[in-house]
């Protein structure tokens, strides 16, 4: 991007998951959607054992889980 002179929050917006502790770090900033890691492993224990206790194939499911925007200069226009 450097390259080709686009800067990150005018010419272009960066938004990425999981809220890393170096997305804040890059100027200036990057926008995150960030999930709970232990809640979303734990749905998906519980899931996994109630699926085995079952003893029969069940279908894919969709579980929408709790997250969160956090919005940095990366997809805020200048």
């Amino acid at each position: 991007m450097q390259d080709l002179d686009y800067e990150i929050g005018k010419d272009l917006g960066i938004c990425g998951f999981d809220d890393w502790g170096w997305a804040s770090l890059i100027s200036p900033g990057i926008t995150t959607i960030t999930q709970h890691s232990y809640e979303t492993g734990t749905k998906c224990a519980e899931l996994l054992i109630k699926r085995i206790k079952q003893g029969i194939p069940s279908k894919a499911r969709y579980v929408e889980m709790p997250a969160e925007l956090v919005v940095r200069g990366s997809t805020i226009p200048r």
